[in-house]
């Protein structure tokens, strides 16, 4: 029988060194490192947005999209994260940034302020080193370690592991890069109720497989080769599922990502998502998408809980290890990490795949984002965008 996911985290993992809310739970420390590693010196903290920055950070995103875009094209750089603050982009580079670089640093510093900080290891390194741990994660599900991130400063990983592990005594293969530890409890997987067509993000979608009847979000409604649908989130069905809205039929699954968590339905779908409450009728059109920082703020828009803002993007979950609904240990990949800063929780059952947005100014646009994964008190973690062009080769269907 095919397991059912639902997204409802009971932890997941942050990044260290982060400024996180006192509501977090999680406790965090410097492991001594296994020979061949060295203890991460770094006290970095990721500047904490104030309620001006949460509003609009429109000049910002677009510095950073500038910097993104010239980072796709330097192979085998010493990139290591980008970061938005309140003031600009922190840039985090392993030595000095190519003359070939220097162009689109230019630009973007013509749009807001550019810091160019150094990187202990580039993003590279970093993920090469962690698909050593993600492949030991992967082939214990039950083991202590439950998560692999990257340190938001390019320092070194972070290693989630459960709660009564040993950090010492971790069973991990050896890495030539610092971590830290972070204990966590294991997460568990997470309407707009009666849309028309063409259909939006955000609304309900009710899985119809024979013994399922369970209901999701929609996310963004995107394009390839002149064909419609709609995202949402992998663990909602298999291909081959039918959803429904209301008694409206949506599409059937035609993809699936399943480490990625992501779906593919065909639907009569718009360039829009809904925004408002769980009943709201309005509608804002998508002007495109964007990759995802570290420091953005963002927003989703479930069917379950209605729109929650001022989730802010804590780091990059490369791999971790959630609870189905059945109890059972499952494996997801690519994650971002968020807590809304205002202690609230972001999510509940039915909004897993809802679209994951920033305000495109004051034009009445969204930008997408990414499709929500899973929640664990006040985190909210998400599938970017990104990786849904890739995997799927769609692009957002906008208005």
């Amino acid at each position: 029988m095919r397991k059912r996911l639902t997204f409802t985290v009971v932890a997941l993992a942050t990044a260290a060194g982060l400024a996180l809310p006192a509501a977090s739970a999680m406790a965090s420390q410097i492991q001594n490192p296994k020979p061949g590693t060295t203890t991460p010196a770094s006290t970095y903290q990721i500047p904490r947005p104030d309620a001006k920055s949460q509003a609009d950070r429109t000049e910002v995103s677009q510095a950073a999209k500038i910097i993104r875009a010239a980072v796709e094209k330097e192979k085998d750089s010493g990139f290591g994260n980008i970061v938005l603050t309140d003031d600009g982009v922190q840039l985090f580079w392993k030595g000095t940034p190519p003359a070939s670089f220097g162009a689109a640093l230019s630009q973007a510093r013509e749009v807001a302020e550019v810091e160019v900080l150094p990187a202990d290891h580039s993003l590279a390194e970093l993920q090469g080193q962690a698909d050593v741990i993600a492949a030991d994660i992967q082939a214990d599900l039950d083991g202590p370690v439950i998560g692999v991130e990257l340190a938001p400063d390019s320092s070194g990983l972070i290693l989630r592991i459960r709660k009564g592990a040993d950090p010492g005594n971790l069973g991990t293969p050896q890495i030539s890069v610092p971590y830290t530890t972070e204990v966590s409890d294991v997460p568990t997987l997470t309407s707009r109720q009666a849309d028309t067509a063409p259909h939006s993000g955000g609304i309900v979608l009710t899985n119809q497989d024979p013994g399922a009847q369970y209901s999701c979000t929609s996310g963004f409604p995107v394009t390839k080769n002149s064909q419609k649908y709609l995202l949402t989130a992998g663990h909602c069905g298999q291909v081959g599922s039918q959803f429904r809205n209301g008694t409206t039929t949506i599409g059937t699954t035609t993809e699936k990502n399943g480490p990625h968590d992501l779906l593919l339905v065909p639907a009569n779908a718009a360039g829009n998502i809904y925004d408002g409450s769980t009943t709201t009728n309005t509608k804002k059109g998508v002007a495109g998408w964007d990759y995802v920082y570290t420091g953005d703020v963002v927003k989703s828009s479930g069917a379950t809980s209605g729109t929650v803002s001022n989730l802010w993007v804590t780091g990059y979950v490369y791999a971790l290890v959630v609870r189905d609904t059945y109890g059972n240990n499952a494996y997801i990949t690519n994650q971002v990490d968020t807590v809304q800063l205002n202690g609230q929780v972001p999510a509940q059952g039915g909004d897993s795949g809802a679209p994951i947005f920033v305000d495109y100014g004051a034009t009445g646009k969204v930008v997408a984002k990414g499709s929500a994964s899973a929640v664990s008190g006040t985190h909210l973690f998400f599938q970017p965008f990104s990786t849904a062009i890739v995997d799927f080769g769609v692009s957002p269907l906008v208005n």
